[in-house]
């Protein structure tokens, strides 16, 4: 995603489109200090199915190099897409965690509130 953080770093993008009514307290800021991290490659270069696979030791067919990252929460937690079908997935957690997002919890805004 080029624009993966706000230049002021007080909202979030997604899809190019600013969240300034994202909740602080569920959808964390993305920091110019995630550009720097590797993690960006794979938004970039579109490997980021092959990132999670390597993450989560799934098969091709559960995530296939198909995945659309729509938009990083921090370096190790992520907003993906696979199909129709919207996954919040978090890497640094032990075990690694991943699980579908209900289409309910896909604001109108087009942001997505992180809920227990």
């Amino acid at each position: 995603m080029e624009n993966s953080f706000a230049a002021d770093n007080k909202h979030v993008f997604w899809e190019n489109q600013i969240l300034k009514d994202a909740d602080p307290k569920t959808f964390r800021v993305l920091t110019q200090e995630f550009g720097k991290d590797y993690r960006l490659y794979y938004f970039k270069q579109f490997h980021f199915g092959e990132y999670l696979r390597k993450q989560f030791n799934y098969a091709d067919s559960i995530i296939p190099d198909t995945v659309e990252p729509i938009v990083s929460i921090t370096n190790s937690e992520f907003i993906i897409k696979i199909g129709s079908r919207y996954y919040h997935a978090k890497t640094e957690t032990s075990p690694n965690f991943m699980r579908e997002i209900p289409k309910s919890q896909i604001l109108m805004s087009g942001g997505y509130e992180i809920k227990p």
